[in-house]
């Protein structure tokens, strides 16, 4: 079938509305695309939980758990806030948690049915992925396009350090409205080919 890979980017395009919206609610607007799939698989799926029992009855919403865990902790002396995110979890239809202590804690401790959790781990290609010796003749490296990228440190630290040379791979919407160093190089968008090939110099 037909696979398909949206941020919050393809649902507000405008970059200077996407900035003043809450993060929340920038996930919820990807909503209007959930009828189009049977099933949606994200980190952030709990905003959605509402919202698609009204636009896409049909559509499945499995969780990737990043972090449903600490949010069920960090919520659970708060009364009405805990009962609602234990609420808009036990509407999901399948949670995929990276170690089997999710799996536990979110059965044991926040009640949530065993039937939903589905334990799988994190691979690595060790025939593409295979490690190489380093030397101290690379650059510092910094990579990744999700939203909890704080490149404004790493340009930060690239200035207190001026004989360095920094390499970022990033999406545009990372550093929008930052100053990029003159000792930093950006890329967007690399091929795997070419990233390994980065993460091998640095």
């Amino acid at each position: 079938g037909l696979v398909d890979y949206r941020t919050p980017d393809d649902a507000v395009p405008l970059s200077w509305v996407r900035r003043w919206l809450p993060f929340p609610l920038k996930h919820m607007l990807l909503s209007r695309f959930f009828f189009s799939y049977d099933v949606v698989i994200g980190s952030s799926l709990l905003y959605n939980v509402l919202i698609k029992k009204l636009l896409a009855k049909k559509t499945k919403l499995v969780l990737f758990n990043i972090s449903l865990n600490n949010t069920l902790t960090r919520n659970s002396g708060r009364g009405w806030r805990y009962w609602l995110v234990r609420q808009l979890a036990l509407q999901l239809d399948a949670i995929i948690c990276l170690s089997q202590v999710q799996v536990e804690a979110l059965e044991t401790e926040h009640g949530i049915p065993r039937d939903k959790l589905h334990f799988m781990p994190m691979g690595v290609d060790t025939i593409f992925w295979q490690p190489v010796s380093r030397n101290n003749l690379g650059y510092i490296i910094s990579v990744g396009a999700d939203n909890g990228r704080d490149f404004a440190t790493v340009f930060a630290a690239a200035r207190l350090l001026p004989a360095e040379k920094f390499v970022v791979i990033c999406g545009h919407r990372n550093i929008e409205h930052l100053d990029v160093p003159i000792n930093v190089e950006l890329h967007f968008g690399l091929k795997y080919p070419e990233l390994k090939q980065a993460y091998q110099s640095a």
